[in-house]
């Protein structure tokens, strides 16, 4: 059983402040290796639960359809 089939999320520090990033792994067409990709969700300012942050991402989900 695969461990992370959504991704995972993590804060990272960035310049507008403590940033809830998801992170996935994806395989790449062009030669077959999974690599990893970033999408930075909000603020942990605005979104201060990692719950609320996983809400953010279903909402991105269903307007972005590229994430398995």
């Amino acid at each position: 059983m695969a461990r992370f089939q959504r991704g995972w999320l993590r804060v990272d520090p960035r310049k507008n402040g403590p940033t809830w990033v998801l992170r996935y792994y994806a395989t790449r067409e062009a030669d077959g290796h999974r690599v990893e990709h970033k999408i930075a969700i909000g603020l942990v300012g605005n979104l201060p639960s990692e719950s609320a942050a996983w809400a953010e991402v279903a909402k991105l989900r269903t307007l972005r359809s590229q994430w398995g």
